[in-house]
């Protein structure tokens, strides 16, 4: 079963703890680890616009520490690009 771990609004909106363990537990088992984040999710001071508590919850939650959870997560393993990722399949096709 696929549950999302990390990435996007999950780095702000789960815990830490849970993130740096789906990681490392995707690391044991081989499992290529994917983690993005959208500019504006390292923006704390962005502008907040009149939205549902629901939206304000998904959008702006933690937004000050997304950085720094990020940098948490990038420690755990070596990170790299999926279009280096993509170039080393098609040589390796070739």
């Amino acid at each position: 079963m696929n549950v999302p771990a990390t990435g996007g609004a999950y780095v702000r909106l789960l815990p830490l703890g849970f993130q740096k363990w789906a990681i490392n537990q995707m690391l044991q088992d081989s499992i290529p680890v994917v983690l993005n984040v959208h500019p504006w999710e390292l923006d704390p001071d962005q502008p907040r616009f009149p939205v549902s508590r629901r939206t304000q919850w998904t959008h702006y939650h933690n937004l000050g520490q997304t950085a720094d959870r990020l940098d948490h997560l990038l420690d755990l393993a070596e990170f790299t690009s999926l279009r280096v990722l993509l170039a080393e399949a098609l040589r390796k096709a070739s």
